[in-house]
Formats: structure tokens, C-alpha cells, sequence
């Protein structure tokens, strides 16, 4: 028997392959899901509610892209299509992410280390945001 979606089960999920395709990710395989409950955190990094979550794994090529419904109940097609936007651009930089973590980070002492991934985390949230501006802006001005 098949597996019955909601409307905003198959919006969600247009709205990352349109994302997947267009970052030039069609080359990986996406996992993309609808969780009914909250997000397990409120806020994410700089204080903005969350929306959505990305798991890449860029050895694989593979990546795990929910949707918090409960969080996005009632948003605009614009919030939710920049939220699935900013998860895809996760899975895009995601690359980068793991250098730094796996190979850079490994490299500093505790302290150093503490201090470091605190501002890669938070340069990281901002690179992808200001990343989601620009494409889902580009997109409006077609």
C-alpha cells in the first residue's frame, strides 16, 4: 500500500528538488521529510526560529533535508520556500563544513577549538542565509 502524503508533504518536497536542481545537486541522493512534531531546539544560531534541518553527508552524496511542520504551520509559500532553499544551501556548503571540522578544528588546542567552532558555527549560519538571499532573490527578480 502506498505511503499517502499530505499537500504539505508534496510542497515541501517540490520545493528541495526545485532547490537540489537548482544548486547543481542532482548528483545526490536527498532523503526529504516532514516531522509533525516541533524542532527539538526553538532557536538556532543568531536567535531565528527553526524551520528545518539538514543532514549532508558530502562522502555520499547524500543528505537528509525535514521539514518541522508544526514550526512552518501557516507560513507563507515565500518562508517556505526559502527555508527549503536554506537547507539545500546547508547540503551545498556542506564540503567546506566538513573540512573545517574534520581537519582544521582537530588541529587547536581545547580552548582554541572551543573558541574557533563557536565563530564557524555562527559565520557558517550567516554565509548560508545571506546564500539563500541571494538565490531565492535572483529567483524572484526571473
Amino acid at each position: 500500500m502506498a505511503k499517502r502524503t499530505s499537500p504539505e508533504q508534496r510542497r515541501w518536497v517540490g520545493l528541495v528538488k526545485k532547490w537540489q536542481a537548482n544548486f547543481w545537486l542532482l548528483d545526490w541522493d536527498f532523503v526529504i521529510e516532514t516531522e509533525w512534531t516541533k524542532a527539538p531546539k526553538t532557536k538556532g544560531i543568531g536567535g531565528y526560529g527553526i524551520h528545518g534541518e539538514a543532514t549532508p553527508l558530502p562522502r555520499y552524496r547524500e543528505a537528509k533535508i525535514v521539514q518541522y511542520a508544526k514550526n512552518t504551520a501557516g507560513v507563507e509559500d515565500g518562508s517556505l520556500n526559502d527555508t527549503a532553499c536554506h537547507e539545500v544551501a546547508h547540503v551545498f556548503l556542506s564540503k567546506v563544513d566538513t573540512f573545517v571540522e574534520e581537519h582544521l578544528m582537530p588541529q587547536l588546542t581545547k580552548d582554541a577549538r572551543k573558541l574557533a567552532n563557536s565563530v564557524w558555527q555562527e559565520l557558517k549560519e550567516e554565509t548560508t542565509t545571506r546564500l539563500t538571499s541571494a538565490m531565492t532573490r535572483m529567483e524572484r527578480l526571473r
